[in-house]
């Protein structure tokens, strides 16, 4: 389990480290894509967490829709403002690394880091809960 916790802390702080850099962004345009690259590693190891919490290895790939596809085939919920926006999630990862502008808006980029960060904290009482159960 202490894989697990290491890897939602590391979701954990990727959320953080976007939220300090949005609210001191200014007017400097080229923080969007690295903000953006934070919340799609926030959110990825977000999935991988559950993933594993599953008890199923998790692949070595940033593809969103790809690890939302091993949790649907194994039940489990995704959050469907993920599975909606998994197209522009991945490339934040894949695309803002080498091209010239991330294509979201502020508002977007914004509530993904919102609702990132609420995920992780819904995970972690996920987490919390089992391991209570576990001791039972």
């Amino acid at each position: 389990m202490k894989d697990n916790i290491t890897l939602l802390q590391r979701a954990e702080k990727d959320f953080f480290t976007a939220e300090l850099l949005f609210a001191n962004r200014g007017e400097d345009e080229l923080l969007l894509d690295t903000i953006a690259y934070h919340i799609q590693q926030g959110i990825e190891k977000c999935l991988k967490f559950r993933i594993q919490l599953a008890g199923e290895d998790y692949p070595n790939t940033h593809s969103i829709k790809h690890l939302i596809n091993i949790l649907d085939n194994n039940d489990i919920e995704v959050p469907d403002w993920i599975t909606d926006n998994h197209y522009i999630l991945t490339s934040y990862a894949t695309q803002t690394r080498y091209s010239t502008s991330v294509v979201s808006t502020l508002r977007e980029i914004k509530t993904f880091m919102e609702e990132g960060k609420k995920y992780a904290e819904n995970l972690n009482g996920f987490r919390e809960t089992n391991a209570l159960s576990d001791k039972k």
